[in-house]
């Protein structure tokens, strides 16, 4: 698989400051391309115009756009790409930039732009995906789905005043209606509407030395917009059921996500985050 790209950023960002940032013509010159090849390497190749002479070459790498860049190289090389075997021990949902810096014979610097794989196919797979996403929001919107609310997670922000613990760094009560387990104050963000898609509930009880076992987990699906994270909470309006987010697996095409497909666990209204749904839920369906 083969990702060529074509950038127009508005900035410009040097892996080093130590030499004069080049102009935009000629950074456009130093033409770098991406093939990832999931849970193996991936290889960067390169091209520069032959008027440019005998050239070396840095490669250097950033989880984000703006750096800060690692030197992949441990010496320039001459040659015309790199592979990063780094991506060994990554799947293929690492996001990664990479920066070609090409040296002249007379010592000018000039460094490529940021150059990354995500989200940046061809035209032809964007434009399916988008359809896609269409279609399928269409089949929720008028069939299928049913509206929801989604509680994100808090993962920062400041501690919960009544059950953090500073010196421990841990949570000291459990079932702490100000945090709802979370150890963040608030315990969850405001909630938004989506539609999701609830498969039917399995009616496969198992009958143990314990009683009656029903399963508890039901799966369901919404397009790829706004994003569900695992822990986070979704409140089915219709019925006023609350459910754990346990599991987010994403269909994609090119790694274009289209489809987020989740596994949700149920929880029962003596769970400290059946009061989180209290707020939305009208009063005179609590009684």
């Amino acid at each position: 698989m083969s990702l060529s790209f074509s950038f127009h950023l508005p900035g410009y960002y040097p892996a080093f400051l130590d030499q004069a940032s080049p102009t935009n013509k000629e950074t456009d010159y130093l033409r770098v391309k991406v093939y990832p090849l999931w849970y193996k390497e991936t290889i960067i190749e390169w091209v520069v115009p032959s008027r440019w002479g005998p050239c070396l070459f840095d490669v250097y790498y950033s989880p984000d756009q703006v750096g800060p860049w690692e030197k992949l190289t441990p010496a320039p090389v001459s040659r015309y790409f790199f592979r990063d075997r780094s991506t060994l021990d990554f799947s293929k949902f690492r996001n990664g930039f990479y920066i070609v810096e090409c040296r002249l014979p007379s010592g000018t610097r000039i460094n490529s732009r940021p150059v990354t794989w995500q989200n940046v196919q061809s035209s032809w797979v964007n434009l399916r995906a988008k359809e896609m996403t269409r279609r399928e929001m269409i089949l929720l919107s008028k069939f299928t789905g049913v509206k929801s609310l989604v509680f994100r997670r808090k993962v920062f922000g400041e501690r919960c005043p009544e059950c953090w613990d500073y010196v421990l760094e841990k949570v000291t009560k459990d079932h702490c209606k100000t945090c709802l387990g979370t150890s963040f104050n608030g315990g969850y963000f405001t909630g938004f509407e989506t539609l999701l898609q609830y498969e039917p509930t399995p009616n496969d009880a198992v009958l143990g030395y314990q009683g009656r076992n029903e399963p508890n987990q039901i799966p369901a699906w919404t397009i790829n917009f706004p994003d569900i994270n695992v822990f986070d909470l979704v409140l089915r309006i219709p019925d006023w059921r609350i459910y754990r987010v346990d599991h987010v697996s994403n269909t994609e095409l090119q790694t274009v996500q289209l489809r987020q497909m989740l596994t949700l666990t149920e929880l029962d209204k003596e769970s400290i985050e059946f009061e989180l749904a209290k707020q939305a839920i009208p009063n005179e369906l609590l009684q």
